[in-house]
């Protein structure tokens, strides 16, 4: 039994087209009704190809709408990663509040 599978595309516009379509599908949890396993929840192939083949169709009809959205999702993903790094150091600071509090205790 085969457990993953490979998409191969002409271009690396399409390759990342079908990113953006697929991250999009599986935020929307597009996905969660098709996943069977008690265990390990998977789709079959046959049924992402129809999701997917759905999909394409319909934003096909509509690439310059999709392709604005894809570049909103990257300006959003971007802002997402900056405000994860300044969490990250937001932790260290504490840390260092911290640290300096207890040391002077």
């Amino acid at each position: 039994m085969i457990n993953c599978f490979v998409l191969t595309f002409q271009s690396e516009q399409d390759r990342d087209r079908m990113y953006w379509l697929l991250y999009g599908l599986w935020q929307n949890k597009t996905f969660q009704h098709s996943l069977v396993g008690s265990v390990v929840p998977f789709i079959r192939i046959g049924e992402f190809v129809k999701l997917v083949s759905y999909y394409t169709r319909m934003y096909a009809q509509s690439i310059d709408k999709f392709d604005n959205t894809v570049a909103t999702m990257k300006i959003i993903a971007k802002a997402e990663l900056a405000m994860q790094s300044t969490m990250k150091l937001m932790e260290v600071y504490k840390q260092i509040a911290f640290d300096k509090m207890t040391k002077g205790a």
